[in-house]
């Protein structure tokens, strides 16, 4: 199956020099479908501007994941320039 995303939950921000792709609600819907696709496909007004290979996706968030529930059970913080009270 393949899922359409629209502009109102997708949206292109500047990172530093570069221009990222966000999605306003990044939920267990939204990460199964970037583990389970082989590609991600963006177009803007009409034609498609790229495709973008998901190639290891699937193990990466699974990694990601891991990492999130051991902080979670040290006591640590996922949000981004907080660290725990043990970490140097």
């Amino acid at each position: 199956m393949i899922r359409r995303y629209t502009t109102a939950s997708l949206q292109l921000s500047p990172w530093g020099d570069r221009v990222v792709l966000g999605h306003t609600d990044v939920g267990a819907e939204f990460v199964g479908d970037i583990m389970e696709k082989a590609g991600l496909r963006i177009y803007y007004g009409g034609p498609q501007m790229v495709h973008l290979s998901l190639g290891d996706s699937h193990d990466a968030l699974h990694q990601l994941i891991d990492c999130q529930k051991a902080m979670m059970e040290a006591g640590g913080s996922s949000k981004p320039g907080v660290r725990p009270a043990g970490d140097p």
